[in-house]
């Protein structure tokens, strides 16, 4: 659908990002935490369909992540994050939280190198996405997901060229969500992505 203002150019946006991080390390293991602050304007659409520049959106969060090596071929990673993003300086949505924005994420992913053939990993992990709204006025919420993904990927030499042949299925339990994305105030909704592969090679010249 086109804005009523279509042809209008709207200035450029500012935004400003802060964020204080520590990180430690180990022998096979290491943490880090971060905590962030990024303000920058809001763009909305009003209920007569005009695309405007008002007020800002502010996201405030907390990071951690780390990393374990079990064995000397296995390892584990993980990273959850805590999020409060809200319209602020608004008119009309003041205090709402930002469309398309989970107030939760977390991570978790296994790597195994298989030491009979040199080159070759595999990987197996999931990732949650929290609720999130489907827009500025808050009035629908889309539901939290879960999604399993796996890949293998080989590196080897060939003709002098480091190569890396990659292999990744993504929603591997083909499970069925709804995903939302910052639109303007919201209104981004779409079925999410089926059980899908894809093969890929990494040349290094």
């Amino acid at each position: 659908e086109e804005y009523a203002n279509a042809n209008e150019l709207l200035a450029p946006l500012e935004s400003s990002q802060y964020e204080l991080g520590v990180k430690t390390s180990g022998e096979g293991w290491s943490l880090s935490a971060a905590v962030f602050e990024i303000e920058q304007g809001a763009t909305l659409v009003t209920e007569e369909n005009y695309l405007i520049q008002e007020g800002v959106t502010l996201y405030q969060g907390i990071e951690f992540s780390g990393a374990y090596e079990i064995t000397q071929n296995l390892s584990i990673y993980g990273d959850a994050m805590f999020l409060d993003a809200e319209y602020d300086k608004t008119t009309s949505n003041q205090g709402n939280d930002v469309a398309g924005a989970p107030d939760q994420q977390f991570t978790l992913q296994t790597n195994y190198n298989v030491e009979a053939i040199p080159g070759l990993t595999l990987n197996l992990g999931g990732k949650f996405h929290g609720e999130a709204a489907l827009n500025a006025a808050n009035a629908w919420e889309v539901p939290s997901y879960t999604l399993v993904y796996g890949g293998v990927s080989y590196a080897t030499q060939i003709d002098n060229h480091a190569v890396t042949l990659i292999g990744s299925v993504d929603n591997l339990l083909d499970e069925e969500y709804w995903a939302v994305g910052d639109s303007y105030g919201g209104g981004n909704l779409r079925i999410g992505e089926p059980r899908t592969v894809a093969l890929k090679v990494k040349v290094d010249f």
